[in-house]
């Protein structure tokens, strides 16, 4: 009777030896000793004695040394023993994906899960590798059915609502991340996502609900507190609550910001305090020199507080940078386009236009008195806008300024020859 289950006892204590024997190279790999690991297996290659799992393992050190092409390389080799072993399809596909072989990835995975379409590990790389490369559609498509499939996976549901949020479907995600919230309500990245949400589809009060809801967990989170003070200056006009969080806000960030300041500004005017409003826009107006709304509103503040002169000053620079640069190329090609016509009194119309708007465009006056001498023999006028185009002109050996002296004196001689001079 003894014998029987002695037999059985040293059967089972060499199985279990068996079972949890490691090769010299695992044992490396255990104890992260990745050199040392592919040194022995590349002796092991030499004498042909690799088999699929040495080059498994060798992949895995080369990877952590983050010698992805020499991982790919031994996933290959290993692929030439056993074309259709899972892991070393999975590993090639990992690592191609390092060395930014995304197509190559996407079809493995592919296979992969033709062959094995419910294995949740691959599907999730697969979605992963799609939103990586922006095919957001078919990356919801897996989370869809991953997250149908466990409805308890929190994973697979903010997979599933980056997936919507990044195609804009915001109507879409609304549902999902109020479960999300729900189950994990420290959760602010999540409650970030839904008040986008909220803007976007124009519910500025659920917005501002789940802000506050938001500051509630995370009392100084500086961006519910941009996003509220902005949502009352913006979408409500109520100035007065705006203010309460702009101050708040450019207090926390030690007044840094100079948008958050503009906005300050503008809410104290429109608050009643043209004051505050002409000092804070008046001093921002040479941080952001290129804002038109900061003069405006600072010429609008010294205009409510009577400061006539102040107020002209700052409402002519608004005026002059509400108009874009590229306005005046649009009229001084017109123009040209016009004089080329001869359609002459709208070529003049619309370099008006030019000087109105861009003062320090000299070239347009070399247009205008080319203009003059075709429209109307107008030599005086012509002479004037030469020599102040060469007078701007920085570059004295361009064809422009050759050709405009050499009017010049022409002009002069034809008016002395005429009596005009």
């Amino acid at each position: 009777m003894y014998k029987p289950i002695l037999l059985i006892a040293i059967l089972i204590s060499a199985t279990l030896t068996n079972l949890f024997a490691q090769s010299d190279l695992e044992k490396h790999f255990f104890k992260s000793e990745y050199a040392d690991a592919i040194n022995l297996f590349n002796q092991l290659a030499t004498d042909g004695k690799a088999d699929v799992p040495d080059y498994q393992i060798a992949a895995k050190c080369y990877e952590q040394q983050f010698d992805f092409s020499s991982a790919v390389n031994c996933y290959r080799q290993a692929l030439t023993i056993d074309s259709t072993n899972v892991q070393t399809l999975e590993g090639l596909a990992d690592a191609s994906i390092q060395l930014g072989l995304k197509k190559e990835a996407m079809d493995i995975y592919a296979g992969l899960l033709e062959t094995d379409s419910t294995n949740i590990r691959i599907s999730g790389k697969y979605a992963a590798l799609f939103m990586d490369v922006g095919a957001y559609k078919h990356a919801e498509e897996i989370y869809q059915r991953l997250y149908a499939a466990d409805t308890n996976s929190m994973y697979f549901l903010r997979k599933l609502i980056t997936s919507y949020y990044k195609q804009e479907e915001f109507q879409l995600l609304i549902p999902f991340t109020q479960k999300f919230i729900s189950i994990q309500p420290l959760d602010v990245d999540m409650r970030l996502v839904l008040i986008t949400a909220y803007q976007k589809i124009d519910s500025t009060m659920l917005a501002i609900d789940e802000l506050n809801r938001l500051l509630v967990v995370d009392p100084a989170n500086l961006t519910a507190i941009s996003k509220l003070a902005f949502l009352y200056f913006s979408k409500l006009q109520e100035y007065d609550q705006a203010l309460i969080y702009y101050r708040q806000l450019n207090q926390r960030e030690d007044n840094s910001d100079a948008t958050h300041l503009t906005n300050l500004g503008v809410c104290e005017f429109f608050a009643g305090d043209a004051e505050v409003a002409a000092h804070l826009l008046d001093s921002l107006s040479e941080v952001l020199p290129a804002d038109a709304m900061i003069p405006f509103y600072a010429g609008l503040s010294y205009k409510r507080l009577g400061k006539p002169d102040l107020a002209l000053q700052f409402l002519e620079r608004s005026a002059f940078l509400a108009i874009p640069a590229h306005v005046a190329d649009i009229y001084h090609h017109l123009g040209r386009a016009y004089s080329a016509k001869r359609m002459f009194a709208e070529a003049f119309k619309a370099f008006d236009k030019v000087r109105e708007i861009s003062p320090d465009n000299y070239m347009v006056l070399y247009d205008i008195a080319i203009t003059h001498e075709e429209f109307n023999l107008n030599r005086k006028a012509a002479y004037a806008l030469y020599q102040q185009f060469l007078e701007k002109c920085p570059n004295r050996s361009s064809a422009e300024t050759m050709y405009a002296a050499s009017r010049m004196v022409a002009i002069k001689e034809q008016l002395f020859l005429d009596g005009e001079e």
